[in-house]
């Protein structure tokens, strides 16, 4: 039986002759493998006549082909499972190398046309799994140098489990190995890779195949050829069994898939909510600027006119007019500190830079502790969604680094490398708690979540003295220009 490939390696293969120099090696590996495994099919066919008890091998032979087209795709595994390998064994254990041969060749080329694949394609999964079986046979009837077990073979079923499982090992390795290099070559990828991939997983099901070969041939030594019509039936109805049991790990997958999409949409609701609530803080915080706050400028104004002429005339409503200038200019103030709140980071490609400027300068002159910005080259950030999150990062870990730290010194580093950045806020305080408080773990949550949003990732970890922490933000971004 050919072995089955995962979705991503299942395009056509370019196996035809004269390709360009890059193929060259593949074409001669398949021709290769495609030529032996004709030489094994056509003395297995022309040992097919001195095989004795024909009916019964040929049995086995459809009854194989016939599981093989009922095979079952296991699901999330690139692996098709079905009762066939176990008749090839059968076959191969009872009646030596020539039936089992024949029988792969011809099930492998059936599953492999009925695949639509192209004819080098076809030859090549033909031929190598014959070759395979052919081969593993050999060494099982060399190892326990005794004839056909169904040829009065006086051999115990306990010498045979060693030159089986060898067998097996054969079959398999020759088998997956072959389509593993043609796919390597064809791709220009490390074979032993691809086989690790695509190929190991399905090992364990081909000694099971062995196992249940072992239990068949056992049972018919035990008591006749004829008994295969009452275990075979015992195979089929296995396969029925795993067919609705695959079934329900299907649903249960596409369940599991269903869940993950609807994770995925959320998430995308959930970046699609913090955009338009970031669109809508900035809005505000402009209007605040741009038409309050210009507003309040005018009535600023104003006032002090008022104050100046009232002052000149002597009238006694003068200190009236100047606290009323007094509470328009303090308003003024908290409407730029409003609006700074809402809008951080203002536009232009520097402007993340100016902001976390003002803030560790902010921060030095309330909280009394050395914060210092570091930003040797320039990073220069057009998109104001990615600056604005940074800055918030930053915001929540100098705010972390004063309030639970205690830290006295901070450092802010911004620097950029390639197509993407790096955000660092570095304190000497005690260092993160391993187990954070509530307060604390919200806002190590939201820093990751903010880096997610852009594409990045967030690592906080202690100094290795256990004096202090280190935040790191990398992010992905488009240099300014």
């Amino acid at each position: 039986m050919a072995i089955p490939i995962s979705t991503d390696a299942r395009r056509p293969l370019s196996w035809l002759p004269g390709m360009p120099g890059a193929m060259q090696p593949l074409h001669l590996f398949v021709t290769l493998v495609v030529v032996a495994g004709s030489l094994a099919v056509g003395h297995s066919l022309a040992q097919l006549p001195y095989t004795p008890q024909p009916l019964q091998w040929t049995t086995l032979g459809v009854l194989a082909t016939i599981a093989g087209a009922f095979a079952l795709r296991v699901p999330g595994v690139p692996v098709q499972v079905s009762v066939s390998d176990t008749f090839f064994f059968t076959s191969a254990l009872l009646f030596g190398p020539a039936p089992a041969t024949v029988a792969i060749a011809i099930d492998s080329f059936l599953i492999s046309w009925r695949s639509g694949h192209r004819v080098e394609r076809l030859v090549f999964n033909t031929a190598s799994p014959a070759l395979a079986l052919w081969v593993g046979s050999q060494a099982f009837f060399a190892m326990a140098r005794t004839p056909p077990l169904s040829h009065q073979s006086t051999i115990s079923s306990e010498a045979i489990v060693l030159p089986l499982v060898v067998m097996t090992a054969i079959y398999f390795l020759i088998n997956s190995g072959f389509t593993a290099i043609a796919v390597a070559l064809e791709r220009a990828q490390p074979a032993l890779r691809l086989w690790r991939r695509h190929f190991a997983s399905i090992s364990l099901y081909h000694f099971a195949a062995a196992s249940a070969s072992f239990f068949v041939v056992a049972t018919v030594r035990s008591l006749s050829v004829f008994a295969l019509a009452v275990v075979l039936p015992l195979l089929v109805i296995f396969q029925f069994a795993m067919r609705s049991w695959l079934g329900r790990m299907g649903d249960a997958q596409r369940h599991i898939a269903e869940v993950d999409r609807l994770h995925l949409s959320n998430k995308r609701l959930e970046g699609a909510l913090l955009e338009i609530s970031a669109r809508e803080q900035r809005r505000i915080g402009l209007d605040l600027h741009d038409n309050l706050g210009q507003h309040l400028t005018g009535t600023a104004f104003m006032s002090k006119a008022l104050q100046q002429r009232l002052e000149a005339q002597q009238l006694p409503e003068a200190v009236e007019a100047g606290r009323i200038v007094t509470l328009v200019n303090e308003a003024i103030e908290k409407t730029r500190e409003l609006s700074r709140g809402l809008v951080p980071v203002v536009s232009g490609a520097d402007g993340l830079m100016a902001s976390l400027q003002r803030l560790v300068t902010e921060v030095e002159d309330f909280f009394s502790v050395s914060c210092r910005f570091v930003c040797v080259v320039p990073v220069l950030i057009d998109d104001v969604v990615l600056g604005t999150h940074l800055f918030h990062i930053a915001q929540e870990a100098v705010s972390n680094a004063i309030k639970h730290g205690r830290a006295t010194h901070i450092i802010v580093a911004l620097s950029a490398s390639g197509g993407s950045g790096r955000l660092a806020i570095e304190d000497n305080g005690v260092g993160i708690p391993r187990m954070p408080t509530h307060t604390l773990g919200m806002g190590l949550h939201i820093m990751g979540y903010r880096a997610s949003m852009i594409g990045g990732s967030l690592e906080v970890t202690r100094e290795p003295n256990g004096a202090g922490t280190i935040v790191k933000c990398s992010f992905p971004m488009r240099m300014h220009v």
